[in-house]
């Protein structure tokens, strides 16, 4: 991929410190979600830590929008006792 051409081949996770990774082992992470070409939206991150890290953006993500629908349901059922 285009990352990989520009950063090269990582081997060492910067959350845990594995070092010596290989292939699957070892990823770029993309960092804002946003997949830019900035080489500095990317991180090296073993698999277990990548996939830690992508569930708490994804679950950060779902509670997000598990509140809106939340508080708009709140809203329209005060509306609905004042009127």
């Amino acid at each position: 991929t285009r990352i990989y051409r520009k950063l090269g081949q990582p081997d060492t996770c910067v959350n845990c410190g594995k070092s010596g990774l290989t292939g699957k082992k070892i990823h770029w992470a993309n960092i804002s979600g946003q997949y830019k070409d900035d080489t500095n939206d990317w991180v090296r991150l073993c698999a277990s830590c990548h996939k830690r890290f992508d569930m708490t953006n994804e679950l950060r993500v779902k509670l997000s929008e598990i509140a809106k629908v939340v508080f708009k349901s709140r809203m329209r059922n005060l509306q609905g006792q004042f009127i």
